[in-house]
């Protein structure tokens, strides 16, 4: 009880001498250059995806502008635009919430990072899956998509993952709808396998919205995540997670990490409109659930005093514009909850590089925990805070794009790409995260959320930037 009070005693010392509002006034747009196709704005409208990447080999990161089979762009970060594939007949996302992606990675391991992208052929009207070099453009090997055009309502999913060899990747695809299969490809896209992905008794896909990879067997390879099924990289099933009751429907999203030390091995935090999840991998077994409708969910290093990680999330508005924030601790006890009309929390980040306490990223904004405020440039050129477009887009994407160890903000604004970044002076940075390979992976595949990365873990002293670090 004692150490309790003292404990919050210091915390009203902290909060009272560095209040968090402060750090408004020392988030800045860095950078910005203008978007130089008249009509991009519009033909992207709020469902464009940035990614990054290392498109030609100088050690710098750049910047990867994708929205459906419209456009894919690349940018220094100077504003010099590298390439583009633009073809105004091309389809942009129908559906912010679950957008397409176009993983960034090297797939040949020639120091430069490839785009994997979605294209509209300007000959036949086909739609495909390209592999277009990073530094220049040119299309390298195409993959016509498994179905028939148009295009049906049902977003792309595709994934770099290393299912079958340490140093040879593989891309994998699938819809969002209701996926019943999953397309393996090599690095030339050639297709491997399709893989039949489970089903309940109606025939419906249990697969939920999205795919993942991770390694949760230490093995050097990764295994893939399918809603709540856990696949090994030949395709064949790993673990089925259990729903906790039949009421259960699809699972939103899902994080991989060791979340309870008391257990061997990672856990998986599984969650959507039905509730969250948490089960063990290595003894397969759920550990704890809720039956909260939690769309917007983050795990990160909330808490200064009491170090490990914390799960916040959000459920969805209440047709009011208001919703219920929770931080759980790792055993799925409630440690903090409010209402609010924030927007939800899309992913952790160090905006500040101290390597201390996450921030989270929502929606467009950053918010500084514990106290979940609002913190946004005075010159952030985005609409008025109440407009009910910030809930999910534009999103701003985050990276240590600039090698200083702080996280930036990048977004597409009123027909400008724009650089976010805390400018305040901190001493003894730690070491930029941006060649780290989790890191890199985790972007790569633009599943900042899926993917947890342990930023207090990342040592002062540690060299960061080898390529070839395991994940």
């Amino acid at each position: 009880m004692i150490q309790q009070l003292w404990r919050n005693y210091l915390a009203i010392l902290i909060l009272t001498a560095f209040p968090c509002g402060a750090a408004a006034q020392n988030l800045k747009i860095v950078r910005q250059f203008p978007m130089d196709t008249p009509d991009l704005a519009l033909k992207l409208g709020k469902t464009y995806r940035v990614t990054f990447g290392d498109v030609d080999g100088d050690g710098q990161i750049e910047i990867v502008l994708n929205n459906g089979t419209i456009m894919t762009r690349v940018y220094k970060l100077d504003g010099t635009k590298l390439w583009e594939i633009y073809n105004p007949a091309g389809q942009r996302h129908w559906d912010p919430w679950h957008p397409w992606i176009a993983p960034v990675w090297d797939l040949n391991n020639d120091g430069k990072d490839e785009v994997i992208t979605y294209i509209k052929d300007k000959q036949d009207g086909r739609d495909y899956l390209a592999i277009v070099e990073g530094a220049a453009g040119r299309i390298l090997n195409k993959a016509r998509l498994p179905y028939a055009n148009p295009l049906p309502r049902e977003p792309r999913r595709t994934i770099v993952a290393y299912t079958r060899s340490k140093t040879v990747p593989s891309i994998y695809f699938t819809f969002l709808g209701n996926p019943k299969e999953l397309y393996e490809y090599d690095a030339n896209l050639n297709l491997v396998q399709v893989i039949p992905l489970p089903t309940n008794a109606k025939g419906k896909s249990i697969n939920g919205h999205h795919i993942s990879a991770y390694d949760i067997t230490g093995d050097g390879l990764h295994e893939l995540f399918t809603g709540r099924a856990i696949l090994n990289g030949d395709g064949s099933l790993f673990w089925m997670i259990p729903y906790p009751n039949p009421n259960w429907d699809h699972v939103d999203e899902n994080i991989v990490l060791d979340l309870d030390p008391d257990h061997p091995g990672l856990e998986v935090i599984l969650y959507g409109a039905s509730g969250m999840m948490v089960a063990n991998l290595r003894q397969r077994k759920t550990l704890w659930t809720n039956n909260y409708n939690l769309q917007h969910v983050v795990v990160g290093q909330f808490d200064a005093f009491q170090p490990g990680p914390l799960i916040m999330g959000a459920t969805k508005n209440d047709g009011q514009g208001r919703k219920k924030f929770f931080i759980f601790d790792r055993k799925g006890k409630i440690r903090r909850q409010w209402e609010g009309q924030r927007p939800g929390p899309t992913t952790i980040m160090d905006l500040d590089g101290r390597r201390s306490v996450d921030d989270i990223l929502a929606g467009n904004r950053v918010v500084l925990n514990p106290q979940f405020e609002v913190v946004v440039p005075e010159t952030w050129p985005f609409t008025q805070p109440q407009d009910a477009a910030l809930e999910w887009h534009p999103y701003a994407a985050v990276y240590d794009i600039l090698g200083d160890s702080r996280e930036e903000l990048v977004a597409l604004c009123e027909e400008k790409l724009v650089i976010a970044q805390d400018i305040s002076p901190v001493a003894n940075l730690g070491p930029s995260v941006r060649f780290d390979r989790l890191y890199r992976f985790r972007n790569a595949n633009a599943s900042q959320n899926r993917i947890y990365f342990k930023f207090p873990a990342v040592a002062r002293e540690k060299r960061v930037g080898d390529k070839n670090e395991e994940f």
